[in-house]
């Protein structure tokens, strides 16, 4: 049965058993939901916004209060005065939009123009705490090892990175430290995401490094670590998040293939067509979680063993 945010919701507040908390989620995609769907379901108030009034039907039936929105054009002014006059100040934003590259929009002015946008828009919005999601992918190739961590120098390459880095800028120049978190997830996998899983049960090869590190989280181990941030006071205010055992493809991908009872993965080099472009596969460092963990530790899945194990589960058992 699905939430019901005025019937659960109400009671909950008149029975004095916990006050309403209002998210605000710029970015309904696949942490993003998940985000909402967990604060729904503790009797928050959320407002996610979506391009998709498709999206925003099944939002609906979910107990999510949809902003139908595209974040690169300004908020319509209905459409603001109704949100700011019929809910108090937001607690939490959430800004977890795709990094990927928009029509007619270069890359540093991909999350910058839509942040720009939302900082305008005149939503109770600058109070509360906001937490962006970045990347590991800002990180430059490391030089005296192969660890990176919040203090190694940032030089990104790839489109969707140098969009994450200028957005970091964005949020660093205009929102105080105090209220500002900046996550950078390692690769996200879960539920319904483990890329070249295929690959692997039908042998086809893999144009990428066997030896080099493969930085990971599981999604739902990344919503549990927006939760805290949105309810727990910082020590810093960037975080790399991963699970910090980084295995090497090689290992990665043999772990799949016995999960499946599959064949053993087959490694080509990178003497294709995508030859002499820097892709995500060429990167090889290792990202340390160390001071992520210092302030949260409950990993669900606190590598990628166990994660796969849970989520290969549901790919093996339909695969026909």
């Amino acid at each position: 049965m699905p939430y019901i945010r005025t019937g659960y919701a109400d009671w909950a507040v008149h029975a004095g058993w916990k006050s309403m908390v209002n998210r605000l989620i710029l970015g309904s995609g696949y942490v993003g939901m998940e985000a909402a769907a967990r604060w729904v379901a503790r009797g928050d108030h959320v407002v996610a916004v979506t391009r998709s009034h498709d999206k925003a039907e099944k939002m609906r039936g979910m107990g999510i209060e949809p902003l139908v929105w595209d974040w690169y054009t300004s908020l319509e002014a209905q459409d603001a005065a109704k949100l700011k006059d019929s809910r108090s100040t937001f607690r939490t934003v959430l800004i977890a939009v795709s990094h990927a590259l928009q029509q007619g929009v270069s890359p540093e002015d991909t999350h910058v123009l839509g942040l720009q946008n939302l900082w305008s828009a005149s939503l109770p919005i600058q109070n509360a705490t906001w937490i962006y999601l970045s990347t590991t992918g800002v990180y430059g190739e490391p030089t005296d090892s192969n660890c990176v961590d919040e203090g190694s120098p940032v030089e990104p390459t790839r489109p969707g990175a140098i969009a994450a880095w200028a957005g970091e800028q964005w949020c660093q120049a205009e929102i105080e430290t105090t209220r500002r978190v900046v996550l950078r997830p390692a690769g996200i996998y879960g539920p319904d995401r483990v890329p070249n899983w295929q690959a692997i049960r039908d042998s086809v090869p893999l144009q990428m490094d066997p030896s080099s590190y493969l930085n990971l989280i599981h999604r739902d181990d990344l919503v549990s670590v927006i939760d805290h941030f949105a309810n727990h006071a910082a020590q810093h205010s960037l975080y790399s998040v991963c699970d910090g055992c980084p295995p090497t493809r090689q290992q990665y991908y043999d772990f799949i293939s016995h999960l499946g009872r599959w064949p053993s993965p087959v490694f080509v080099s990178g003497d294709g067509p995508t030859s002499g472009r820097r892709s995500r596969s060429a990167a090889n460092k290792q990202v340390s979680a160390e001071r992520l963990q210092k302030e949260f530790s409950s990993y669900t899945y606190p590598n990628y063993q166990v994660g796969l194990r849970t989520v290969l589960r549901e790919f093996v058992s339909t695969d026909p």
